[in-house]
């Protein structure tokens, strides 16, 4: 069953992600409403941005993130950060990940 918009998880925390039919590879993104340090966890692929984008949009506005978490560098989760170079306004979004995907 497909979601068209974000869903609630707990309290603050949201899925943002998109389903691809017949992907094996699915990335589950999350989004972690914290005011002006918002935190966008597994961002996705270039395929799956701008859905994610809307559904964050539906949250909070998209320059309220602050931090992408991308546990590793694989393009289900991580070839979406191109996209949001160029989208969010912020200066200083910090990527977190982990110390060999650096």
């Amino acid at each position: 069953m497909p979601v068209d918009g974000p869903l609630p998880i707990a309290d603050g925390v949201w899925w943002v992600g998109t389903r691809l039919p017949d992907d094996l590879f699915q990335c589950h993104a999350y989004l972690i409403d914290n005011g002006d340090q918002g935190v966008l966890v597994e961002p996705g692929s270039a395929l799956t941005i701008g859905t994610t984008l809307d559904k964050v949009a539906q949250v909070t506005t998209v320059d309220s993130i602050a931090y992408l978490v991308c546990h590793h560098p694989d393009p289900d989760i991580a070839s979406g950060l191109r996209a949001l170079s160029a989208t969010l306004g912020r200066d200083a979004v910090r990527v977190v990940t982990e110390w060999r995907a650096r």
